[in-house]
């Protein structure tokens, strides 16, 4: 089973993540990087993730030069990459879609929002 790669540097949004993730019931085990270069270096040596779910403001680099950097790179073309942003009218959200984001999430995602986000996308294994 693929992991999920939430880039992501804030403690809070991490266990709002993974409190929502747990009740989808979604069993892919969760990988947690902080920044930017952890992640294109992670990105680097791994197989692809199931999806990648990435905060758009991250040391190091942001989440829209992550997304840049993985369009540009053959073996993840296709990966799923969902921008998370603070609010749902925040202009990254229309700059992560025109670069290639597949989803634009707001923080913190709810359980219903991100298992429709799921279902959407056609990902994830469940028990």
């Amino acid at each position: 089973m693929k992991p999920i790669l939430l880039v992501e540097d804030n403690p809070d949004d991490v266990f709002f993540m993974q409190r929502a993730l747990k009740k989808t019931a979604i069993q892919n085990p969760l990988m947690i990087l902080g920044d930017g270069e952890s992640a294109i270096a992670y990105l680097q040596r791994e197989s692809p993730p199931e999806v990648a779910f990435l905060d758009v403001n991250l040391p190091l680099k942001s989440g829209l030069e992550i997304l840049q950097w993985i369009r540009g790179q053959e073996k993840l073309k296709t990966l799923p990459a969902v921008v998370l942003i603070s609010s749902e009218t925040a202009e990254e959200g229309k700059i992560a879609i025109d670069n290639g984001a597949t989803a634009v999430l707001s923080k913190p995602p709810t359980p219903g929002k991100l298992t429709a986000l799921c279902e959407k996308l056609g990902i994830f294994s469940k028990s």
